[in-house]
Parts: structure tokens; sequence; C-alpha cells
């Protein structure tokens, strides 16, 4: 959007002079199918859509996922995470049930955020693959040594279902949280609501051990 635009947002967030500069950009499709994506295209409706976000516009995670990352990561002498790592906008904790049990997200089909005249529903379209992005600390400094990544890839790995061997994207994943679609209408959620399941779904199921699609060090 120019660099009028350029200099008030470099100047307000403190951007040092010499550094790169912050871009405004304007997207003129704010709404992307999800269809039209190669590699996700078979987990999508064709009303599927998404704006400003990497594929859908929901991730899920739960805050007893968390805490299980963390207690691995400690077991390997290494510093736990906070949510700010993995920008979920959407996150599962308190009470029983979904409060307390690691990885329930995964096997979330449907469910409604609120309640059922204003709340909203999610559908699950796939487990979320993280990526070199989750080994950026929070103030937003890099953990050369990868620690997040290297855990999820050793307990968390697997391939998506929907991609066949040989096929283009049959490559490892590590996962972990899930990203959801909504199938329609309008509502609100807020921190507090209450989550209702309306349909469950098989997960994907980590492989470890000597199968760990990642081999190598992730194998043993």
């Amino acid at each position: 959007m120019g660099d009028k635009a350029s200099k008030f947002l470099s100047s307000y967030l403190k951007i040092p002079p010499g550094s790169m500069q912050v871009r405004l950009l304007h997207m003129p499709n704010a709404d992307r199918k999800l269809s039209d994506c190669r590699k996700y295209s078979p987990l999508a409706h064709p009303d599927d859509a998404s704006r400003f976000s990497d594929w859908s516009p929901f991730s899920v995670c739960s805050e007893a996922s968390l805490e299980w990352l963390n207690g691995e990561l400690k077991k390997a002498g290494k510093e736990p995470v906070g949510k700010e790592r993995f920008r979920m906008n959407v996150w599962l904790g308190g009470g029983k049930g979904m409060g307390t049990e690691a990885f329930l997200e995964d096997a979330l089909g449907r469910c409604r955020i609120g309640g059922d005249d204003d709340g909203i529903i999610l559908k699950h379209a796939k487990p979320a693959g993280r990526c070199v992005m989750t080994n950026i600390r929070e103030d937003g400094t890099r953990d050369k040594e990868g620690a997040v990544l290297d855990r999820l890839k050793t307990l968390r790995a697997n391939v998506y279902p929907h991609i066949q061997h040989g096929e283009e994207f049959h490559e490892p994943e590590a996962f972990f949280g899930t990203n959801c679609t909504h199938p329609g209408g309008e509502g609100v959620i807020k921190v507090g609501d209450r989550v209702k399941v309306l349909e469950w779904k098989k997960p994907v199921t980590p492989i470890v051990g000597k199968e760990n699609p990642f081999g190598g060090k992730y194998a043993s």
C-alpha cells in the first residue's frame, strides 16, 4: 500500500532504521476457496473459504495437549512453551473431559461452541501439520536447537491420510492441534463458552519408533 503506510507502521512498531521495514499489503480477494488448494482440496467442501489465514479459518488445540507437550519437553531437558507458540485461535480447556484429556480435539468431527442460538459449529478438516515456526519463541528469537519441532517429529509423526504414497505432498508431518472450517451462518464465540460435541471422528494415530516416517533420529 505504498511507502507512506510502510513508514507509519514501521515507526509505530519501533522497527530500527536500516532493518527490514513493515509493508501493508492489500488482498483483493478476502474469501479464498479452500477447494482450490492443491494439497488439501479433497478435505474441503466447495463452499469452504478462508480469510487471511494459511488454510483454515479456525485452528483448535486443547490446554491438555500443550501440557502433555511441555511434559515431554521437560523430560528432554528443554524449556516449556506457551500457547502463543502455536498461533491457535481456539483453545479448549477447563473443567472435565476436554480440559483433561490430551489430543481429544483430534477426535472432534463436529462441535458447537457457545449457545444453540448464537454459537457456531466447527467441522474438523485435518490435523495441523507443524512447521519450523514452532521454534520461534514468543519474544521473536529462534530456538536453534528446534526442541519443539524435534519432540513433535519424534512423538506426533504421521502422513495425511488423504494423500496416497507416491502422490505429490505425500510426506511426513508433525501433528499438533487441528484445522477446522465453519459450515456457514453467523455467531459469536468467547472465552468461557461451552463446547458441545456433535460428531466424533477417528483421529490420525501417531507413528513412533522405527516406523516413524521422519526416520533417522526420530525413529529411535
